[in-house]
């Protein structure tokens, strides 16, 4: 299973004695952004649900946080 790239850490804070292997802890810039994804449908689809089922919700989600991940990367490349 090919990992899908993540963005990062999205609210980095240091590591600490609990957790010394790990420089940076923090959701992913991908989970950030599919919440914000997820937030935004359910507050303006009817009874914030829509006819969507809640998978489809989630999958739907994912697919705009990584194209959201691929715009920012080809921004980021062009300098």
């Amino acid at each position: 299973m090919n990992k899908k790239y993540d963005g990062g850490v999205a609210f980095p804070v240091s590591a600490n004695e609990y957790r010394p292997g790990n420089p940076w802890l923090g959701m992913s810039l991908r989970d950030w952004y599919a919440g914000m994804v997820i937030q935004g449908l359910l507050s303006t689809t009817p009874n914030g649900y829509g006819d969507m089922s809640h998978e489809e919700r989630a999958t739907w989600a994912f697919e705009q946080a990584d194209a959201l991940i691929a715009e920012r990367q080809k921004n980021n490349a062009q300098g």
